[in-house]
């Protein structure tokens, strides 16, 4: 076991081994009787994963959620999707949920967060790519409820500054069931 918060659901754990060596592994502890009360938390593994560190808290506001690796952007900066998952409902999220980034600069050692991007449904769960130096772009999984609907489409949202800042999420042309990407 590596992580097990007791008395408490942990899930949507997240592993990527950084260009330095260090295995980061992220994951959300549940605080409350939807995910909008859970927590990002981190470890990390300077062995390829047979001692970790303690854990750590990388979202302390309430709904803070992480779903997938980071990306390691030109720059030498890694790019973090997370998202703030809003609403009380266990059956949907509410439509002010949205997503984001947290910047790391192995450098400084710092996380520098992103704005929100937001969209007509809220949105969750974002996948970037980088194409180059200053352009990049995220698909994201709608917000709404959590019943198939084949009227649902991805959301889409672009970065022109290197993944500083992003775009408001716009309906694309992929058909989204409410799964992760």
């Amino acid at each position: 076991i590596i992580a097990d918060t007791p008395n408490r659901s942990d899930g949507n754990v997240a592993v990527w081994q950084g260009p330095d060596g260090i295995v980061w592994m992220f994951y959300v502890v549940n605080y409350g009787p939807t995910w909008s009360h859970a927590r990002a938390k981190y470890k990390i593994s300077k062995d390829n994963g047979y001692t970790w560190s303690d854990s750590d808290v990388i979202g302390f506001e309430p709904g803070s959620m992480v779903r997938s690796r980071p990306i390691l952007l030109n720059d030498g900066d890694f790019l973090l999707p997370m998202y703030h998952e809003t609403g009380e409902d266990p059956e949907k999220t509410d439509p002010d949920t949205s997503s984001y980034f947290l910047r790391y600069n192995s450098a400084a050692k710092t996380w520098t967060e992103t704005n929100r991007i937001t969209s007509k449904t809220g949105n969750l769960q974002a996948s970037p790519v980088q194409i180059d130096d200053k352009f990049l772009v995220a698909y994201l999984r709608c917000g709404g409820n959590y019943l198939s609907d084949p009227t649902r489409f991805m959301y889409r949202s672009e970065s022109r500054d290197g993944g500083k800042t992003w775009s408001m999420g716009e309906t694309t042309e992929f058909k989204n069931p409410n799964s992760a990407g």
